[in-house]
């Protein structure tokens, strides 16, 4: 919808770029945002305001590479690294408790990434820590030139998971 606008009950907008209202402040366990930060211009304020509404945990997805999109309501100005992200966490005491990347070769890369204000709370419950590395280092690549560095690395892994 317009402005991410549903329509929805219980649906209220909320202007991330604004002096968040008090009622707002830490009165959500979760705040989950998928795909909105590229579109903020002022995206410190905007994950501020996000970590400010959460009680503990803060989800964002963001575009690593993704096309250009943007029109009349809104506009398209970041694309986000995993040490951007990191960073972002860290300057609002959260730290991160999970990161994860899409795979697909043809389409646009996505980052999802986990923060916790309590980590403790979250230890054992997720999949083991491990920060990315190289984010879609297959943009650019080519099936043939893969298969041959694979081959002469013995990287056999990262053959089976550009196959895939």
């Amino acid at each position: 919808g317009e402005r991410g606008l549903q329509q929805q009950p219980n649906e209220f907008f909320v202007d991330l770029t604004a002096p968040l209202p008090p009622e707002l402040q830490q009165r959500f366990d979760v705040v989950f945002n998928h795909t909105t930060l590229e579109h903020i211009f002022e995206v410190r304020a905007a994950f501020r305001n996000l970590c400010a509404m959460s009680r503990d945990v803060v989800l964002v997805i963001v575009p690593f590479a993704q096309v250009q999109h943007e029109n009349g309501s809104f506009g398209d100005f970041w694309r986000f690294t995993p040490t951007c992200l990191r960073q972002l966490y860290a300057e609002n005491g959260l730290t991160v408790i999970y990161e994860a990347e899409n795979y697909d070769r043809n389409a646009a890369t996505y980052l999802l990434f986990a923060g916790a204000k309590h980590p403790e709370r979250w230890s054992g419950k997720l999949p083991a820590y491990r920060p990315l590395e190289r984010s879609a280092s297959w943009i650019g690549a080519t099936p043939v030139r893969d298969t041959f560095a694979a081959i002469l690395t013995g990287n056999w892994r990262r053959l089976r998971r550009d196959a895939a």
